[in-house]
């Protein structure tokens, strides 16, 4: 009964947050605002496009907060459909990166996870989970050289606060069925109960560390493991 309460909290208290002023638009892309503001801006959630190219939209808005944030960028390398890449954490494809490996200070990001991740639950889901690995990077360039769940959920906040930073830049529409959508989400990537070892949260907390990263934007994710 408890958790469901928390559940429903976490789902309103994300709703408020998310839902925007902004009418629906068509689905397409402001080629406009591409140019003047240097990454690729969909109108609303559902207009986002599949993730492509050497550079995916999601990656460049990252590596512009990164920018504006005054910190470092991380490396990217795309893998679509079919792709895979030997690295010195391990081998990496489409279907199974969304990863960030320190030997190379790099984060590898499968085309085909990302659709994974997005597929019923919200169009931004893969983009947060992009601004996820560049978390990491924030926390291995702020010295931390463990991975445990603290690193994790510092992570899932890295990830609020791009998408804070995000729907504030581009005045992006949000639903009520948007922030269900990352709750689902959270339910998608939560810890499998079969592996009480991975250092990824349960739901409820993956969900409270975005949620943090969203209400208290980059500085509130160093409560978890320092990122700047």
């Amino acid at each position: 009964m408890i958790r469901t309460w928390i559940m429903s909290a976490i789902i309103a208290i994300t709703a408020m947050a998310f839902i925007g002023t902004a009418t629906a638009h068509a689905d397409d892309i402001d080629s406009d605002a591409t140019a003047s503001q240097g990454t690729l801006i969909p109108e609303t959630a559902s207009s986002l496009p599949h993730q492509t190219g050497p550079a995916t939209w999601a990656q460049q808005s990252i590596d512009q907060f990164a920018t504006e944030m005054g910190l470092t960028q991380v490396h990217w390398v795309t893998l679509e459909s079919g792709q895979t890449i030997v690295t010195p954490c391990r081998v990496y494809s489409s279907v199974n990166a969304y990863v960030y490996c320190p030997s190379t200070d790099t984060a590898y990001i499968g085309l085909d996870q990302g659709d994974y991740f997005n597929e019923g639950t919200n169009p931004l889901a893969a983009a947060l989970l992009t601004a996820h690995e560049w978390g990491h990077h924030l926390q291995r360039a702020m010295g931390s050289r463990t991975f445990g769940q603290s690193n994790e959920d510092g992570a899932d906040c890295v990830g609020g606060a791009w998408l804070k930073w995000y729907t504030d830049r581009t005045g992006i529409s949000m639903s009520l069925a948007d922030a269900v959508g990352f709750y689902e989400l959270a339910v998608k990537i939560e810890r499998p109960s079969w592996m009480p070892n991975d250092p990824h949260g349960t739901r409820w907390d993956r969900s409270i560390a975005m949620g943090t990263g969203y209400f208290g934007g980059l500085a509130a994710c160093n409560r978890y493991s320092p990122v700047m």
